[in-house]
């Protein structure tokens, strides 16, 4: 059961990503930016996978990278709701 848990959730993280490529090419945007987005993912679906183990110690290094990973996607929606503030401000 676990190595089908384990398919399915690098399915899903490849899904997720080629997805996130396909829409940055589609609107010409840089694909460097694109790593702002699978980093987390990444780090959401490892944490995932770690948090699948029965081994404590790995559950709980599981459960901190899922949470960092949504806590770096609200830092990064912050910072930018921030910037975009200085900007319309300063004109």
């Amino acid at each position: 059961m676990l190595i089908v848990q384990t398919l399915i959730i690098l399915v899903t993280l490849a899904t997720y990503s080629f997805f996130i490529l396909w829409t940055f090419r589609k609107f010409n945007v840089s694909m460097k930016l694109s790593v702002y987005f699978i980093l987390p993912l990444s780090f959401f679906c490892i944490g995932f996978l770690m948090r699948l183990s029965l081994n404590q110690g790995l559950i709980d290094l599981g459960f901190f990278f899922t949470e960092s990973s949504v806590m770096f996607l609200t830092v990064l929606f912050s910072i930018a709701l921030f910037l975009g503030q200085l900007k319309y401000y300063k004109k």
